[in-house]
């Protein structure tokens, strides 16, 4: 298990800096690099791929070509960044409703986030390699004295 320090929010906003608190999916696995392993549907990030976290946008929560895509959004994460050396996707907000939270990764980092969950490469690459889409991977974000709801 993965203990992380975070706020959490059982109620999501968009640019709320809190990590959603509940059981979601695993996306697909993402790096800047080749696939490390996973067997995990996995994309190679470029230097034109971004994350749309404009809430007035179409395209919303989605990843998308920056070149393909400028002019239909206001606001938009850049992917190719060293915390996405390797990560992957969790499915929060796969509705796409706006104002209630983009961009919600599993990646590299040492601490705070600004909503994902984060732990170093050497975990993101372990834990890549361990899931498998045949078993629907799911990951649980909750203060440790909730994990029993789940």
């Amino acid at each position: 298990m993965l203990k992380k320090v975070f706020a959490s929010a059982t109620s999501m906003r968009e640019g709320g800096k809190r990590s959603p608190i509940g059981k979601y999916s695993i996306g697909t696995a993402f790096g800047r690099y080749g696939n490390p392993g996973t067997k995990m549907p996995y994309r190679k990030i470029t230097s034109d791929d971004v994350w749309v976290d404009d809430p007035t946008s179409k395209l919303y929560n989605t990843w998308q070509s920056r070149r393909k895509t400028q002019g239909q959004w206001k606001s938009a994460e850049n992917m190719n960044i060293a915390a996405y050396t390797y990560g992957s996707i969790i499915n929060y907000n796969t509705q796409r409703t706006p104002y209630k939270g983009s961009a919600i990764f599993f990646h590299i980092g040492s601490g705070y986030t600004l909503g994902c969950t984060s732990t170093s490469q050497t975990n993101v690459v372990n834990i890549l390699k361990w899931l498998d889409p045949k078993k629907n991977p799911v990951i649980i974000q909750t203060p440790i004295q909730e994990l029993n709801k789940y």
